[in-house]
């Protein structure tokens, strides 16, 4: 909200800036561009520059408390979009060699003082009456202003009527000196605030409610899916009021909470779950989105659903953890480069799918029965999911390379693939 009123020690930078809500922010920086195009079509020097800083504030969101005032489900710590805006340089409203630097508002108890951004009154007093300087009259006043003469720095109160008279001009942009309060309304929420995807909050409360509503990463659902994503009930959780929702949704989204809690005072589990952040590609954008967003204690809006995401991959690495131990790794290849080998007989790894222009493209890793990591990628779609056994008759060794320090086997024209199960 604007303060119109410097106190002592306000600077006049800080006595005219804003809080705006992140969501507000176009519509107030339209209406400062209208202002200015006002001012410019009224044939004045004057204009409203803007800078903006943006910041976060942290609100408490969500949870239950019953009737009685027992919490059942702890609320959240969510961090709100906001925008700082302030006002660079006076705003000055000259006529000849005077310079308008203030409203005044006739109130009941007294005259409130509305100075133009940048103006200072030098140690000037108003009267505190309706009086006009030029007139000398003081009678009921809708519009009085302050009025500089630049000659001397002497301030002057004129009523709107005696402005002209008084300094030879008529006055026009006199509105801007009281534009602050149209710019102050876009500072006020809106009802029902901010929208939960623009919502930030705690990394660990973030990692807890995915951990709780994905079945451990077990059954992550991603946005893109029909059914409701993983990050979207984790919104609701973090922001969603409870209390007001059906019985069955209630009952799920306590359970939840409650879930997470525990998750939530697990901080080997929290810091196991950030670690695996390492099977991630570094040089991916996902991976380097990961690793900026880990780095803070709190995350944007934005970037809720890229953090939720990283349960997923912790339960694929642990998932790759148990089938490590039961197919050990060995070091070595396969066979040498060139050899034709044979009856190889495998457990799928990873198995990633994507559609090209030519058709669907398999990437596999396996570990063979001898323990070698095999490596093939194919122009088709092998129907093989991780976890599946698989018998190839015959393969030929195109490469041996090595992983993040395991030993790989990259085959080619395989013979008689057979899919075999779990």
């Amino acid at each position: 909200m604007l303060s119109t009123t410097p106190t002592e020690g306000d600077s006049s930078e800080e006595a005219h800036s804003w809080e705006i809500p992140a969501y507000n922010l176009d519509a107030f920086k339209s209406k400062v561009d209208q202002a200015n195009l006002k001012l410019a079509r009224a044939g004045l020097d004057a204009r409203f520059e803007v800078a903006y800083e943006e910041f976060g504030k942290e609100v408490r969101k969500g949870g239950l408390v019953t009737d009685d005032g027992i919490v059942v489900i702890e609320g959240t710590v969510a961090t709100e979009p906001w925008v700082r805006a302030s006002m660079v340089g006076p705003l000055r409203l000259a006529h000849g060699h005077f310079t308008f630097v203030a409203k005044l508002v006739p109130e009941e108890a007294g005259i409130t003082v509305h100075s133009a951004p940048g103006q200072e009154l030098g140690g000037y007093a108003p009267a505190g009456t309706t009086h006009c300087d030029h007139c000398g009259v003081d009678r009921d006043r809708s519009r009085l202003y302050l009025i500089r003469d630049e000659r001397d720095g002497s301030i002057l109160q004129l009523g709107h009527s005696c402005i002209e008279l008084y300094t030879g001009v008529a006055p026009k942009g006199l509105w801007a000196l009281t534009f602050d309060q149209d710019l102050s309304r876009l500072s006020e929420p809106r009802e029902g605030g901010f929208s939960p995807r623009v919502l930030g909050s705690r990394i660990d409360a973030v990692l807890a409610y995915s951990f709780a509503h994905s079945d451990r990463g077990r059954s992550y659902v991603p946005a893109s899916s029909y059914d409701p994503s993983t990050a979207g009930m984790v919104r609701t959780s973090l922001f969603g009021d409870i209390s007001k929702m059906t019985d069955p949704d209630r009952q799920y989204f306590t359970a939840k909470g409650r879930e997470a809690a525990l998750y939530l005072e697990d901080t080997a589990l929290l810091a196991a779950i950030k670690a695996s952040v390492s099977e991630t590609a570094e040089d991916s954008d996902y991976g380097r989105n990961l690793r900026v967003i880990l780095s803070g204690e709190t995350v944007s809006g934005r970037n809720v659903g890229i953090l939720a995401s990283l349960v997923k991959v912790y339960a694929r690495q642990q998932q790759l953890e148990v089938e490590r131990e039961a197919n050990p790794v060995t070091d070595g290849f396969i066979g040498k480069i060139g050899e034709r080998v044979k009856n190889v007989r495998a457990t799928a790894k990873t198995v990633r799918y994507w559609d090209g222009d030519y058709g669907t493209t398999t990437f596999l890793v396996a570990i063979a029965d001898d323990g070698h990591v095999i490596v093939w990628k194919a122009s088709k779609r092998l129907e093989i999911a991780a976890g599946d056994k698989f018998t190839i008759a015959a393969a030929t060794v195109k490469a041996q390379e090595q992983y993040q320090g395991t030993d790989q086997s990259v085959i080619t024209r395989p013979s008689k693939f057979e899919v075999l199960g779990v």
